[in-house]
């Protein structure tokens, strides 16, 4: 019996149990998996024998295909934009290294050892990246790169709360002691905050301390509502201690934290 033909492109078998091939089935997952491919694909050439895109290499490309000069392999004309000699994947690496440079002063090899150091997902709310990227967060008020973050925690969440270490902190004490419980403590009433003991922020003017912290170009604008972090903090807190899916939540996660009686809140 033959083997079952894609859906998508018709000409490859399917890659059970999806119904589509490999090769279309890659062209659906998120763009860092994509770009992750061509890098694999790239680095079974070694480098003496790679070409650039020419007439006469193209008059080998099968049927519906085209030579990406990005990742050395002949790719469907669906992935190629119109004149480009890069597939989509390509491509997009190239430009999203090029933007991040530019704007964040933060290199392709710096944001993947990020990404690897937050295990591929958002720093706040642990989920994947689907259709885009994790964002770079900065602290807008030094410059400094503080993380990758989804698009809702950056913008939603990030972005609602101003940068504001304070807002962050009301938000938390609002959740675990509501008013309505009767136990709630007015923001404005709550202690100074203090930074954790051992801990350093990023600082764009004191200098860098890690190689992936760096500070980017003139800020686009300050940190509103930002509390003074004054003293050092010398009690114990809660430590996340890893993330579970949240129960009928798809891509939502709910951050452990290690619970001792001689814990205080982490801010």
């Amino acid at each position: 019996m033959a083997a079952a033909l894609c859906k998508e492109c018709g000409r490859r078998p399917k890659a059970l149990p999806r119904q589509r091939c490999l090769t279309c089935q890659l062209r659906h997952e998120p763009i860092g998996e994509q770009v992750d491919a061509a890098r694999r694909r790239l680095a079974m050439v070694p480098p003496e024998l790679r070409v650039k895109r020419t007439k006469t290499i193209q008059r080998l490309a099968p049927a519906d295909t085209a030579w990406c000069a990005g990742c050395q392999s002949f790719r469907d004309l669906v992935d190629l934009r119109k004149d480009a000699t890069q597939c989509r994947a390509c491509s997009s690496a190239t430009q999203h290294a090029t933007r991040v440079a530019k704007t964040y002063g933060l290199s392709a090899e710096q944001y993947d050892a990020l990404l690897a150091r937050q295990g591929g997902r958002c720093a706040i709310c642990r989920a994947r990246p689907k259709s885009k990227r994790l964002a770079v967060d900065h602290d807008h008020s030094t410059g400094a790169v503080r993380g990758l973050l989804c698009s809702r925690c950056n913008h939603e969440l990030m972005g609602s709360a101003w940068d504001s270490l304070a807002i962050a902190t009301a938000l938390w004490h609002y959740m675990n002691t509501p008013p309505a419980a009767g136990s709630w403590q007015p923001p404005e009433s709550a202690p100074l905050l203090e930074p954790v003991s051992g801990a350093q922020r990023p600082s764009a003017a004191s200098g860098a301390t890690d190689e992936l912290v760096v500070a980017h170009g003139p800020t686009r604008g300050r940190a509103r509502g930002s509390a003074a972090l004054t003293g050092e903090c010398v009690r114990p807190h809660y430590l996340p201690s890893g993330a579970v899916p949240w129960p009928g939540k798809s891509g939502v996660y709910v951050v452990l934290v290690e619970d001792r009686p001689d814990a205080d809140p982490p801010f």
